[in-house]
C-alpha cells in the first residue's frame, strides 16, 4: 500500500512542478511580448506631476539633509506639501530653512492640529491629500 501511495505522490507533485513551469514560460512570454509591443520611450517621456506628502513630527538629527533629498528630486514637476501638528514643532525651522534655499520648487506647510483620531500619521496624510485636492495643479 505505501508503494501505491508514493506513486500517486510523485504523480501529484510531478503536475504539479509541470503546471509551475509552465506558469513561468507563459509569464515570461507574455512579459517579452509586452516589452517588445511598449516602447519604452513612450513610457520613459510619461512625468506625470507629482504631490511629495510628507507628515513630519519632531525634529531628529540629520532632518534638514533628510528633507533636502525631497527637494533634490530629478523629476521634472512636482511638489512637496509637509505637515505638522503645531506651528511650534521643532521641525518647523528646518522647513522652512528648505523653503528659503529652494525657491523654485513648490512647497506648503501645512499645520494640521490634533488628530480626530489614533493614528497621528495617517491623519495627517489625509488632511495633505485633502488639500492636495482642492488646490489641484
Amino acid at each position: 500500500m505505501s508503494g501505491s501511495f508514493y506513486v500517486v505522490l510523485v504523480t501529484m507533485l510531478s503536475i504539479a512542478s509541470a503546471g509551475g513551469i509552465a506558469y513561468f514560460v507563459m509569464a515570461i512570454a507574455v512579459i517579452r511580448s509586452f516589452a517588445r509591443n511598449h516602447s519604452s520611450k513612450a513610457v520613459a517621456d510619461f512625468f506625470p506631476p507629482l504631490s511629495l506628502l510628507k507628515p513630519i513630527s519632531g525634529a531628529i538629527p540629520g532632518l534638514e539633509k533628510n528633507l533636502q533629498s525631497f527637494f533634490l528630486q530629478d523629476y521634472p514637476e512636482f511638489e512637496i506639501l509637509f505637515a505638522v501638528r503645531t506651528e511650534r514643532d521643532p521641525a518647523v525651522a528646518a522647513i522652512e530653512e528648505l523653503m528659503k534655499q529652494y525657491p523654485t520648487i513648490p512647497c506648503r506647510l501645512m499645520v494640521t492640529g490634533n488628530p480626530a483620531y489614533a493614528n497621528a500619521k495617517v491623519y495627517s496624510l489625509e488632511q495633505l491629500f485633502n488639500s492636495r485636492i482642492m488646490n489641484c495643479w
